[in-house]
């Protein structure tokens, strides 16, 4: 015991508490810097992440913008070709209208109305395009049938039509001669009309009328769009 007294338990222990004040001064500032680098380095990967994220979003909309700027120069493309045909047959066999007839929606057909139409403005002939809109199928279901079996029929004189919707609407509108043409795709599934009015005269060649119909109408298949009513032109 009196070999233990004899040390300076007060001296040791303030050494012991100097040395320890040492160690946390070192090690403390070691721990915090380590602590503050990584909060760093988990800062920069996420505002590098954010940024990633970031260009991965404005590359995607611009791709998105480039897609639809094309589908919309698609669009205007098939639409101007489809009018090109519409319009050069209009004045081929002079007729006084000339329109297209679209059953739709295309998997449920529940109306069919007129979705393309050129008019000989000259002639003060009246749109039909505007107002034969949305005429319910079943209503029409003999002049369907009619325009799904045949491949082109001619009406030289409208009162020769026997279906009776038909007839009413050509002798409203003052048509003399129609004629109707299939348009079909290549399972020769039915999938509109090509419409002819004459009202100013009478077709004077009728096979001509005939064959330039026919001529146009699987140009018209290939790339008729599916109807929608606020696509119509």
């Amino acid at each position: 015991m009196d070999m233990f007294a004899s040390y300076d338990w007060i001296g040791i222990s303030s050494v012991i508490t100097a040395v320890g004040v040492i160690v946390i001064a070192i090690v403390v500032p070691v721990v915090n810097s380590r602590r503050k680098s990584k909060e760093m380095e988990l800062e920069f990967r996420l505002k590098n992440q954010d940024r990633e994220i970031e260009r991965r979003f404005e590359c995607t909309q611009k791709e998105l913008t480039l897609r639809e700027k094309q589908h919309n120069l698609q669009i205007q493309n098939i639409y101007s070709h489809l009018y090109g045909y519409v319009w050069n047959l209009l004045y081929k066999i002079d007729a006084d209208r000339v329109s297209i007839v679209q059953p739709h929606p295309e998997n449920d057909r529940q109306y069919i109305s007129v979705s393309f139409e050129a008019i000989h403005h000259s002639r003060d002939v009246s749109t039909q395009k505007e107002n034969f809109q949305r005429r319910p199928i079943l209503e029409w279901g003999d002049v369907i049938q009619v325009w799904m079996r045949n491949d082109f029929i001619m009406y030289n004189d409208v009162s020769e039509i026997k279906q009776l919707k038909l007839y009413a609407e050509a002798f409203r509108r003052g048509i003399l001669t129609s004629a109707f043409c299939r348009i079909a795709k290549v399972n020769d599934y039915w999938i509109a009309t090509l419409v002819a009015d004459f009202g100013h005269d009478r077709p004077k060649d009728l096979k001509f009328v005939e064959t330039e119909m026919k001529r146009i109408a699987p140009l018209i298949a290939d790339i008729l769009p599916e109807y929608h009513e606020l696509k119509a032109q």
